[in-house]
């Protein structure tokens, strides 16, 4: 029984574009990605890919390591100096351990030595653009999520943290000298500007985004 065609359907789609003057590893990635449902570009150098105009964003870049004029480090380096870039996997023949250690330090998602597994090439490539994705989801949260906070009135702010630790409105009425209807009134609102149901579900959202938690921080005294 073929499974295949399900095995595609688990895999992400996309172009992948693949940086490399070795005309068989170039074959064998249009092979095993374009089986699972991407499309692949070739270049032969890191001066033909940057000169391409090849403006459309790409799922996933395949790098060889030691390429004609520019080296993949180069390439590497002049890709991740902008804002928003694909993942990079690099493949070398040689799998010089201090090269590989710079381009993952550099910010690459993986590093594979030729002669690549077809197994492990789609592998590391599905990680990559998953991983990704996930990255921009969560970019895309963590913005909302600062709008969100940024509409709370100065009070709001003030019990935000109070609510997250816990606080009953009797308390916050307490803390801040207003009337239970008051404090009552500001925890609905918090809540509700921020899109969640309860105290629960908003530290789970803060535990989410970590670099939040500030707005939630204890309050001294």
């Amino acid at each position: 029984m073929n499974f295949r065609p399900n095995s595609a359907r688990a895999y992400p789609s996309g172009k992948v574009i693949v940086v490399d003057d070795d005309k068989h590893a170039v074959d064998q990635c249009r092979r095993v990605l374009e089986s699972v449902g991407f499309a692949v570009r070739a270049y032969e150098s890191a001066e033909e890919y940057l000169d391409s105009n090849n403006s459309s964003r790409a799922a996933c870049l395949i790098i060889e390591e030691d390429l004609p004029g520019a080296s993949g480090l180069e390439l590497q380096r002049r890709l991740c100096a902008q804002p928003i870039h694909p993942p990079i996997i690099f493949v070398s023949r040689h799998g010089h351990i201090p090269t590989v250690v710079k381009a993952i330090k550099s910010g690459a998602d993986d590093y594979l030595k030729k002669p690549m597994l077809d197994g492990t090439l789609r592998q590391a490539v599905h990680r990559a653009v998953q991983g990704d994705r996930q990255r921009h989801r969560a970019g895309r949260g963590h913005s909302q999520l600062e709008s969100r906070l940024e509409q709370l009135s100065p009070r709001e702010r003030d019990v935000l943290p109070l609510i997250c630790h816990g606080k009953t409105n009797r308390q916050i009425a307490a803390e801040f000298g207003i009337c239970y209807q008051t404090a009552w009134r500001h925890r609905r609102c918090v809540l509700q500007k921020l899109g969640v149901k309860g105290e629960v579900e908003l530290m789970w959202l803060f535990h989410q985004h970590p670099t939040l938690l500030s707005w939630v921080a204890p309050t001294e005294g």
